[in-house]
């Protein structure tokens, strides 16, 4: 996607109000410098790491911060 697109999408905005969120400085310029990623195993990949980890965080155990 070009950047024309991802302006018209406000996507540096979105990537600041999640940066936002970020606990820590780099964090929050690791969220900054994220681009769309259009690779379906990227996607299948990033999409699996995510499910785990909202079962992690649901689970008894938790995540402690």
């Amino acid at each position: 996607m070009n950047a024309h697109a991802l302006a018209i999408l406000e996507f540096p905005r979105l990537l600041g109000v999640v940066a936002g969120r970020a606990h820590s400085a780099p964090g929050a310029a690791a969220v900054r410098a994220l681009l769309p990623v259009t690779d379906r195993e990227v996607v299948e990949a990033e999409h699996r790491r995510v499910e785990a980890m909202r079962a992690l965080v649901a689970s008894e155990l938790g995540w402690p911060a």
